[in-house]
């Protein structure tokens, strides 16, 4: 329902989820892409305090943007602040054509990696970060999701 009015607000055509948006959604947020992520870059698979952020952009865009804190200790929940790694991955539009043919071929994410220089929190990180979020969503300027933290 929430999905379905945001869109209808921004819009104001919808009167149903387009076909497959809402599984797309829900299959981005399992653990399957932070995993494929964390070996493809040969880290040990485990993402801690992970958080996900579903966006409805002022043009219709949705995206999920999933928040989490890596590392290549071994064991990563004994890593100390200073050997923690943000992580920000951010998926194209869902709501897309191309997202749509992505139920096929996977769906393209864009990602930044950086130092937790000051908080290791995610709640937090994702917290003082909702004022890019909103802008981001309201602007289409989704480095600002990228950027968070």
């Amino acid at each position: 329902q929430w999905l379905l009015k945001c869109l209808a607000a921004a819009s104001a055509k919808s009167e149903a989820l387009p076909v497959g948006l809402f599984d797309r959604c829900v299959a981005l947020m399992s653990a399957g892409e932070a995993v494929g992520f964390a070996l493809a870059f040969g880290l040990t698979p485990a993402m801690l305090q992970p958080h996900f952020v579903l966006f409805v952009g002022a043009a219709g865009q949705v995206r999920l943007a999933l928040f989490a804190l890596i590392t290549d200790q071994p064991r990563p929940h004994a890593a100390s602040p200073s050997e923690l790694r943000l992580v920000r991955l951010l998926s194209e539009d869902l709501n897309g054509a191309a997202a749509g043919a992505g139920a096929l071929t996977g769906v393209w994410m864009d990602f930044r990696v950086g130092r937790c220089d000051d908080e290791t929190d995610m709640a937090q990180i994702i917290a003082r970060s909702t004022g890019a979020f909103q802008r981001a969503a309201d602007e289409c300027l989704w480095d600002l999701v990228l950027d968070a933290g």
